[in-house]
C-alpha cells in the first residue's frame, strides 16, 4: 500500500497522511513520534556563540535551574545530569549533580580549560503514549587556556589570526531530539541564559591589533633587515674608506652576505 505525507500549510501542528483509504491527519508531535519508532533516529541542534563572557558558579546553578523548569512541563520518566570540569593536562572531575558540583572544592590546581554540563531524560509528551528520549550537552569554553594550548599542541610559526580563529568559540549547546518544539524550547532558554552574562569588554585597539597580528611577523622580518643593511652602510667609511674602489665595494657586500643570511635564518626562528 502506498502513502504520501503532506504537511498542512493551514496549521504547520498537522500533517495530512494520504493512501488508498483515504487521508488522515494527525499532529506532527504524534508524527514525530512514529517517525522515531520507524527509524530508530534522533535529530540534533547545535548552537554555538563566540560571545566573550564571564561565567561564574551561579550563573551555571541558574542555568541548572532553568533546564530543570523547562522539564516540569513535562511528564518526566527518567532523568540524570552529570558535570565535568576540564583542566590542562588532560584532568578532569566529574559530579553527578548540581549540588556535589557546587559543593565539593576542586583538588586540581590546573587552569580551567572547560566545564561540560549533560542531562539526559525521557519524557512523555501529550499527543503521544511512550517515552522519548532526549540529551542536551553544553560545554562552556575558557578562551584564553584554549589558546595557550594550541599553542603547545600546534607546529610553531602559526598565525596569531589562526589561533584565535581556532579558539573563538566560547559556549556550545547540542540537544539530540525527537520532537522539535521541545529542542527549541530548550535552546531558546539556554539563549535567554546567555544574554544575561556578563559580557568581557575588550579594547576596540586590542581587537584591531588582533586580526592583523599576522602581519606583525613579516613587518619585524623587514625592518629588522632594513636596519641591517642601514647598519652595514654605515660601517663603508669606517672599513673600506669613503671613494673605495669598485673591487672593494664588491668584496664588502661580499663578505657582508654571511651576516644577512644570519639575520634572516634567526627572524625566522624566532617567527
Amino acid at each position: 500500500m502506498s502513502s504520501a505525507i503532506v504537511e498542512n500549510d493551514d496549521n504547520p501542528t498537522e500533517v495530512t497522511i494520504e493512501s488508498r483509504n483515504g487521508a488522515s491527519v494527525i499532529s506532527m508531535q504524534a508524527y514525530q513520534d512514529l517517525y522515531n519508532q520507524i527509524t530508530g533516529k534522533t535529530e540534533e541542534v547545535t548552537k554555538i556563540s563566540k560571545k566573550s563572557i564571564r561565567v561564574n558558579l551561579d550563573d551555571i546553578k541558574q542555568l541548572d535551574l532553568k533546564i530543570k523548569q523547562i522539564l516540569e512541563q513535562y511528564r518526566v520518566i527518567s532523568s540524570n545530569s552529570s558535570f565535568t570540569i576540564f583542566f590542562e593536562k588532560d584532568q578532569k572531575e566529574t559530579h553527578s549533580s548540581i549540588e556535589r558540583f557546587l559543593s565539593l572544592n576542586s583538588s586540581t590546581n590546573g587552569c580551567t580549560e572547560s566545564i561540560v554540563a549533560r542531562y539526559n531524560f525521557a519524557i512523555i509528551l501529550p499527543q503521544t503514549n511512550r517515552a522519548q528520549n532526549y540529551s542536551i550537552t553544553i560545554r562552556l569554553i575558557s578562551r584564553i587556556t584554549t589558546q595557550r594550548k594550541l599553542i603547545e599542541e600546534l607546529p610553531t610559526g602559526l598565525p596569531r589570526s589562526l589561533l584565535s580563529m581556532l579558539s573563538s568559540k566560547t559556549c556550545e549547546i547540542k540537544v539530540s531530539y525527537v520532537d522539535y518544539v521541545v529542542a527549541r524550547t530548550i535552546t531558546a532558554v539556554f539563549d535567554e541564559w546567555l544574554e544575561a552574562l556578563d559580557e568581557s569588554k575588550e579594547s576596540k585597539y586590542l581587537n584591531f591589533a588582533r586580526k592583523r597580528s599576522h602581519f606583525i611577523p613579516s613587518i619585524f622580518k623587514y625592518s629588522t633587515l632594513i636596519a641591517c643593511s642601514f647598519f652595514v652602510i654605515s660601517l663603508m667609511p669606517v672599513l673600506i674608506g669613503i671613494s673605495p674602489s669598485t673591487s672593494q665595494l664588491a668584496s664588502f657586500f661580499t663578505l657582508s652576505l654571511p651576516f644577512y643570511f644570519f639575520c634572516i635564518s634567526n627572524i625566522d626562528r624566532t617567527w
